[in-house]
């Protein structure tokens, strides 16, 4: 990791974050519907704006395409390689360059991809650009502390939970979150990223649910 606002081509890395089930392609306005099309099958309960409605969905869009334009944040499109559709986003985050961290972020899939090999994936390649491209020292995953069900996928991933951050932003509703705090360092990254090989490797035969029961 470099001491510079790197260019996007340098961001990205010259190969594409790609896996045997998912790719994440930087966002692009070009694939505006393709996105809110897939976020009406998400559970957007927990972000800051509702992207299940249209209305939230451009809010969030326009942020994450200033954020790349400002290089301040990487937003991705997920694409599942066996249809080649779009199934959900995510992002790096509070990337700091002088201090060789930033944190995996905003991330979210259509309900019936959640449980399958697509979030370990996602962040095996997430990571594994972080770690041995940029040569990062730290990589951070924050969740509210009520969304057990992100918290429970961080936990599974083999992220050390380091604590509570409290009252640590406002939702959207006007209520005070208390933020999960996460992190994968240098010295954590060799035998996570075994564990995650090993447990993509055994869920990349898994195919997403026709339908989703709703939590």
């Amino acid at each position: 990791m470099v001491h510079r606002d790197p260019s996007l081509s340098y961001i990205v890395g010259k190969n594409q974050l790609a896996g045997r089930s998912v790719r994440l392609e930087p966002l692009t306005r070009d694939r505006l519907e393709e996105l809110r099309k897939s976020a009406k099958k998400t559970d957007s309960r927990w972000f800051s704006h509702n992207i299940e409605e249209d209305q939230g969905f451009d809010k969030y869009f326009e942020i994450a395409m200033d954020s790349l334009e400002k290089h301040s944040e990487i937003p991705f499109i997920v694409i599942y390689i066996p249809t080649n559709q779009v199934i959900g986003s995510t992002r790096y985050m509070d990337i700091r360059w002088e201090h060789k961290g930033l944190e995996i972020g905003n991330t979210w899939y259509e309900r019936a991809y959640w449980g399958t090999v697509v979030n370990p994936e996602c962040k095996y390649l997430l990571l594994r650009n972080a770690f041995e491209e940029w040569q990062a020292i730290r990589v951070q995953i924050k969740a509210d502390t009520m969304n057990q069900h992100s918290i429970a996928a961080i936990s599974k991933l083999g992220a050390r939970f380091e604590g509570i951050l409290r009252n640590q932003k406002i939702r959207r509703d006007g209520s005070i979150r208390d933020t999960a705090m996460f992190s994968v360092t240098k010295e954590d990254w060799p035998d996570l990223k075994a564990r995650l090989e090993s447990r993509i490797k055994a869920l990349e035969n898994q195919r997403p649910m026709a339908t989703f029961p709703g939590i």
